[in-house]
């Protein structure tokens, strides 16, 4: 009886939806000038891109135009997770604000 060995097991693939890893402290080539609040915008367009994906799925879904129901799942947890990201970063700039405002000067 010959067994035949497994492949090994891989990571799961990165989703290009959801990639918050890209370093934001140094400004692109040629955008030098961009403000603090030009930066927040464009992560929160960023965070706000799988919401509106996972609206058009869920619309799809419940029209009818489809019937995989597993993408529509999966669109609405990037959006979660995003959401959650979105707000994980909001506490963390409230708490360094607080404790800003805590030093003696």
């Amino acid at each position: 009886m010959a067994v035949t060995p497994m492949a090994p097991i891989t990571g799961m693939p990165s989703s290009p939806g959801l990639d918050f890893g890209k370093r934001i402290g140094s400004a692109p080539a040629g955008k030098s000038d961009a403000s603090f609040s030009q930066l927040v915008e464009g992560l929160l367009d960023r965070a706000n891109a799988p919401h509106v994906e996972s609206e058009q799925a869920f619309s799809q879904l419940v029209n009818g135009e489809t019937d995989n129901v597993h993408d529509v799942v999966m669109s609405v947890v990037k959006a979660d997770l995003s959401f959650r990201m979105v707000l994980e970063m909001r506490n963390r700039l409230t708490e360094a604000y607080q404790e800003i405002m805590r030093m003696q000067v």
